[in-house]
């Protein structure tokens, strides 16, 4: 197809304009200072301990400060809080007294900013670190649609659906790449709630599309669909309407992992392979101390069949999850475990092609097998403390050497929306957690359980969004904070209002009776089994969540405390009765 003059001319005249002057990136703010020798004594710190930076200068409306800067420069935001939070959790962090680092958009050329890096930071030496107001984190709000339909192109492909707006837009980014025509339709209706559906292309006709679906089967894009405009034209005015009759807001999530969890299970998270493109159908996280310490075992947890590389008598945290890529369809199943340094020197890597990559802040030597038509990656760090198993599905030797490429970096589990909002739920440490969790599950809810449920209304609304639970034992007492993640405040308050009647229209009695929780609507029930009553928990929901807080061992106002102690309420702004 040839280019017309206009687009022609445009393209000849951003060739000769400096690129750095389209190049934002975002970076990690370690410091702010109005004097410079300050500033400098900072980066020569960071300088020497192998973590670059540079000092911008900014003129705010307090003043000019001087701004430390990482220089490792992030397309994405997310990516850049995941740094920061490193930088914040390492001793390096504590020792420079780096306690308010947030991150920005700066120019990624800096020729005229950046700072020579010399001399040694000076251990005894006072620096004044001049805080500035800090910037908020930005809330996730829905928008209109900002696509036009076109009557006379009514055609398309409908590549595939999502339930958050984020991934969608992840993906039609990687589509626009291949020169595909993506974009993303945001609908609304009862029964399924909001979708974010991925589309290519817009023809006159049936058999023009035809075309583009077969080019997306070429690249391995198989499961598309022909879509026709009069399908989701109305539901896109509907999702207009509802945006426009208020804000619909979604929690952007916890960027820094909990200190109710053990160092060994931070240190898992913080080095568990992740890859932007692989989103996560399910995930388990385990403390085996703390499940050494109480009267469950280890081996209760079926992990045999996927541990390749083990020492779990010795081992602190494990972590296992199996990823997919909604476009390609190939999947992987992660398994991390860690221990004490030593804890996998008896384990030998069998026979296989060698490899070696840098997984954060460590470097793996793997062996690769293949296995019929899969590919597994075998491996651990230089001081046998880091253990890892990864099986590839459906990929071929160079397309997963890709994805391990693209898989170990500055990055940590946190770059995946539904782990940061899941972290968003866990409580505090408290009496109740303090050296009591034992494991962390998450998993994107299907089809079969709305089938399970009946088909009920709620249940429809459910399919596709998230559902976490997490387990605690204190003292042999266990109790579990199981929630469902809805995405957004107004699916959560739709959802369970329906929950909330179907326990009025049960009726109250001393079993089952509303409660508040931080002065929202709650309700508290026995659950009935056997001709006993064998659990207790108390429901709620509060901004895109709906909560259920469980034990056999604590009672109504106990159930109640942990759900007030979940971090959750820290980032609620309006208490909605």
């Amino acid at each position: 197809m040839k280019l017309c003059f206009k687009r022609l001319l445009c393209i000849l005249l951003l060739s000769f304009i400096p690129f750095y002057l389209f190049c934002d990136a975002w970076f990690v703010c370690v410091g702010s200072f109005k004097q410079k020798e300050n500033a400098q004594a900072l980066v020569n710190a960071l300088s020497s301990e192998q973590y670059p930076a540079y000092i911008l200068e900014a003129q705010t409306p307090n003043g000019l400060y001087y701004r430390v800067l990482l220089e490792e420069a992030y397309e994405y935001k997310e990516d850049a809080l995941l740094k920061r939070d490193v930088i914040l959790s390492i001793p390096l962090g504590k020792q420079l007294k780096i306690t308010g680092a947030w991150v920005m958009m700066a120019p990624y050329e800096r020729k005229v900013l950046k700072v020579k890096n010399q001399g040694k930071y000076i251990e005894n030496k006072e620096i004044s670190i001049i805080p500035e107001p800090e910037p908020q984190e930005e809330e996730l709000v829905l928008t209109e649609n900002e696509i036009s339909t076109d009557a006379e192109k009514p055609y398309s492909v409908l590549v595939h659906s999502y339930k958050e707006e984020q991934i969608a837009e992840n993906d039609r980014d990687r589509l626009r790449k291949k020169d595909i025509d993506a974009y993303v339709v945001k609908t609304f209706d009862e029964d399924e709630l909001f979708s974010f559906d991925l589309h290519a292309g817009a023809f006159e006709t049936e058999e023009e599309t035809e075309e583009l679906q077969k080019k997306l089967e070429d690249l391995g894009i198989d499961d598309t669909k022909i879509s026709h405009l009069d399908e989701y034209e109305q539901k896109m005015e509907v999702y207009n309407e509802v945006v426009q009759s208020g804000e619909v807001k979604a929690e952007y999530g916890n960027t820094t992992i909990p200190d109710s969890l053990s160092e060994a299970v931070q240190e898992n998270i913080r080095q568990f392979p992740v890859n932007r493109d692989f989103q996560i159908e399910s995930i388990l996280i385990f403390d085996f101390d703390n499940i050494r310490n109480t009267n469950k075992s280890v081996y209760e947890y079926d992990l045999k069949d996927i541990r390749k590389i083990s020492n779990l008598e010795m081992s602190h945290a494990g972590s296992f999850a199996f990823y997919k890529d909604n476009l390609f369809g190939n999947s992987v199943l992660v398994y991390l475990e860690n221990g004490d340094k030593g804890c996998y020197v008896e384990n030998e890597l069998p026979e296989g092609k060698k490899i070696q990559f840098k997984a954060n802040e460590k470097v793996l030597d793997c062996v690769l097998i293949q296995e019929s038509d899969n590919y597994i990656i075998l491996g651990k760090d230089k001081d046998n403390s880091l253990a890892v198993t990864m099986y590839g599905y459906g990929f071929t030797e160079e397309q997963f050497l890709d994805f391990l490429n693209n898989s170990f970096n500055d990055s940590s589990l946190l770059i995946y929306p539904q782990i940061r909002k899941s972290l968003c739920v866990l409580p505090e440490e408290n009496d109740y957690t303090k050296n009591s969790f034992i494991s962390f599950y998450l998993s994107q809810i299907g089809n079969d359980y709305a089938e399970e449920k009946g088909y009920a209304d709620w249940a429809i609304a459910i399919v596709g969004h998230w559902n976490s639970k997490i387990i605690y034992n204190k003292n042999e007492k266990d109790f579990s904070v199981s929630f469902f993640d809805l995405d957004y405040d107004y699916n959560a308050k739709k959802v369970h209002g329906v929950f909330m009647n179907s326990h009025i229209l049960a009726g109250i009695d001393s079993n089952s009776y509303p409660v508040k929780v931080n002065d929202m609507n709650g309700w508290y029930v026995k659950v009935y089994h056997n001709y006993s009553y064998i659990n207790k928990e108390v429901s709620f929901s509060v901004n895109n969540y709906i909560i259920a807080v469980n034990s056999e061992y604590y009672d109504c106002n106990q159930l109640i405390d942990i759900s007030e102690s979940l971090q959750i309420w820290s980032s609620v702004n309006e208490q909605v009765k």
